[in-house]
């Protein structure tokens, strides 16, 4: 694939809009360190030659700070979006946030895995959704507004955690020994 259309293609599934250099890196699985900022260079030679049109988006803002955050703005995706179903955008929303989250749970700087925190593998990725459950369920009997996390989000997070409860069942989570079953047993 090439780097337009890798670009292309997590352009596409970010959410939010506008976005920033760091939402594109993140979306793009880009490794940390001095790799990283090749997306951002890549990105500035396109600017400069007037290819930003042909990746989708176009320079938004920038915000203030030390550092300012380089802002996208999408072009010429509005039709595809607005015809998308509101189930599929909740779905590119769901790819995201597990997408962000994972960089906090698999930090690069540390040995720990996905798979290494499902001990009963999909046993243990079952209790998570249930676990999940119960929350939307206390969410929908309160009163009020709920102080952090709010039934949407416990949502996404069932519906990210199925998606780990498949990944596992097929042997494709990162971490996961091949010599054993959905249940991290040994297999016979």
């Amino acid at each position: 694939m090439s780097f337009r259309e890798e670009v292309a293609n997590a352009i596409d599934m970010i959410p939010q809009d506008p976005f920033t250099t760091g939402d594109l890196k993140n979306y793009m699985n880009c490794p940390r360190g001095d790799e990283e900022d090749e997306l951002s260079k890549e990105l500035q030679k396109q600017a400069r030659k007037g290819n930003l049109k042909k990746l989708g988006i176009a320079k938004s803002h920038s915000r203030g700070g030390k550092r300012p955050a380089q802002k996208w703005k999408k072009v010429g995706v509005e039709n595809k979006m607005k015809d998308e179903r509101e189930s599929v955008k909740v779905l590119r929303e769901c790819v995201y946030l597990q997408t962000q989250k994972s960089q906090d749970y698999q930090n690069p700087n540390s040995n720990v895995v996905q798979a290494m925190h499902y001990r009963r593998g999909v046993d243990t990725i079952h209790d998570m959704i249930w676990q999940k459950l119960l929350r939307a369920q206390s969410l929908l009997e309160a009163e009020g507004d709920p102080n952090f996390e709010s039934l949407e989000d416990t949502y996404k997070d069932m519906i990210n955690y199925c998606s780990f409860a498949v990944s596992y069942m097929r042997g494709k989570m990162e971490g996961q020994d091949p010599d054993r079953d959905m249940f991290n047993a040994k297999r016979k």
